[in-house]
Order: C-alpha cells, then structure tokens, then sequence
C-alpha cells in the first residue's frame, strides 16, 4: 500500500509539488483495486490507476490541481466508467486527489522511516544465466517478492538491483538453502543440471516450501523424479517440484518468452483470489461483477496533515 512513498520523495527532490491519485473505492468492476496510486507531476507520472479515459481524466484533473496553488490541496471524486467515461468495465471508481507540496517530502520521509517493512512472501532464484536475467527485468517491475538471487558464477550478477531485490553470489549455493525461512517460494534454473538436481533435493528435505519449480523438458523432470526416487523421496514431496515451470501455453524457447511463462505463473501464485460470489440481481450475467462492491482501503483516503 505504501510503494508510493519513496518514488514521491524522489520525486519531491526537484518538483515543487506534485499529485497522488489513489483509488479510493470501487463498485462493480474497475481496471485497479482500492489503493492503487498514481502520482503526476508538470511533465510525468509515476504509477497506474488503470490506463485508459479514467486514467487520462484523472491526470488532467491532477495537472489542473498543480497549476491552481490557491486551489484545495485534496478532494474527491468518483467517474461512472460506462456513462462519463464511455469504458467498457461498467463500474463506479472514487478517486483520491492529493496535492503535496516540496514542503511534505520530509514528513513523507519519517513516515518511511516510521513505517514497518512490507511483508512479502520470501523468492530465492537460483541461476543468473539468460532465463534468469529475463525474468529479473519482470521481477525488478513487479515487487511481490522479496527475491534473493543466487548464482555461483559472480560475473553475472548486477551490482545494483531493486529496494526487493538482493543478488547473492555463493560458491557452493545449496549450502545456502538451510537458511531460508519456511514458506519460502523456489526457483531453480542454473546452467549446470547436477547442480538443479542438488539444489531441488536440498529444497525437498525441509519439505517447508511454500513453492519448488525446475526449469527443464518433460524429459528432464522425468530423469529427476527417477533419481529422488531412488534417493528415498516420497512420491507427496516428489509432487511438489514442479516441471516444468512456466506457461505450458507459451512454446517459444526464446528466454525472454520463457521469463514472461515462468513470471505469470509467479504473478498467478501470489494473486489469487477466491472465487467470486454468485450475483444477487436476478438474470444477471454471471460474469457481471456489478453486484459486487470492493472495500474502501483505508490507505487511499487516510490524508496527511494539511500543509498551506
């Protein structure tokens, strides 16, 4: 809920004001869930609110809130996508307008400074080779981990990567693997099959993970499964090595292709949802969502103190 705070303290170092738009409520369907934010400055954004008219609307209105000093540093307003927007999702979206001017970037900093870290599932990538580079540049964009990056092979490793990401270089990596925390997700794709094979028995021993995936052919699983078996693995703590990782769907073998396979399905762990209520308005489509009313965060419509 709180990503936006270091961008807007970036931001704030050379703006002299800026706007945060959040999603404050939502009912029916809507592009963004309560919460999602968008800050705009003179001649940027940062964020998303959902693309399209909404989005493009609520930039203009944030820009018209940047040129007017003397206007109200807050309000809100909510767009009926179908009827004022002419967008196809058909529901109700109430928007958070926030000016902030230079003079918060401090508050917003002790509010960092203040606030506990996010709590994101543990991600530990073994492998740094083009599969991995690729899929690091989706991870980098999608901060739902807290990614530990692992290769035995230093050259490979950035110096510098995203606040959720730690780039690890270890000479023996499965040594490595005692110490991450139950519930940990794995993924194992290095350039060196004895070493996948290691990694993945080391992983099924704790038998705590909360995800284990293997690159690799459907031959290679089956060669891997065989060998557990003969190591004295379960067939329940075989199972839970999935191979191979990604998007059946996807046939490219290009890296690039393989990452974005491997990152849906990434994206598609940690998001889901529980399936959606049967609409309470007789003869309603079953996909019709405008039944359904989401909760307001509280995030999105918690203002700072007002600063003239």
């Amino acid at each position: 809920m709180n990503a936006w705070l270091e961008p807007a303290c970036q931001l704030l170092a050379t703006e002299p004001a800026i706007v945060r738009v959040a999603v404050a409520g939502v009912r029916g369907s809507g592009p963004r869930e309560p919460g999602a934010t968008m800050l705009v400055t003179r001649h940027a954004q940062w964020g998303t609110i959902g693309g399209g008219n909404l989005e493009w609307q609520a930039m203009e209105q944030a820009r018209r809130m940047l040129a007017d000093c003397a206007g109200p540093l807050q309000h809100m307003e909510t767009m009926r996508l179908g009827p004022d927007l002419a967008q196809c999702c058909g529901g109700e979206v109430t928007l958070s307008f926030q000016r902030m001017p230079a003079s918060m970037r401090e508050e917003l900093l002790a509010r960092i400074a203040s606030s506990d870290p996010e709590k994101r599932p543990a991600l530990w990538i073994f492998g740094a080779g083009h599969v991995g580079q690729a899929l690091m540049r989706l991870l980098e964009d999608l901060p739902l981990f807290d990614v530990q990056w692992i290769d035995n092979r230093a050259g490979l490793l950035p110096a510098k990567t995203a606040a959720h990401v730690e780039a690890r270089f270890a000479t023996e990596p499965v040594e490595l693997i005692a110490g991450a925390a139950p519930g940990t997700y794995f993924l194992v794709l290095t350039h060196d099959h004895e070493l996948d094979y290691q990694i993945c028995a080391a992983i099924l021993t704790r038998g705590d993970a909360a995800w284990t995936g293997l690159i690799g052919s459907k031959s290679k699983a089956a060669r891997f499964r065989s060998r557990l078996r003969r190591a004295g693995f379960a067939e329940a703590a075989i199972a839970a090595m999935h191979c191979p990782v990604g998007l059946t769907v996807i046939r490219s073998k290009l890296p690039a292709a393989i990452a974005v396979g491997i990152g849906a399905q990434l994206l598609a762990l940690v998001t889901q949802q529980p399936a959606a209520a049967t609409p309470t308005i007789a003869g309603c489509d079953p996909d019709c969502r405008r039944c359904k009313e989401s909760t307001i965060a509280t995030d999105s419509v918690t203002s700072l103190e007002t600063h003239s």
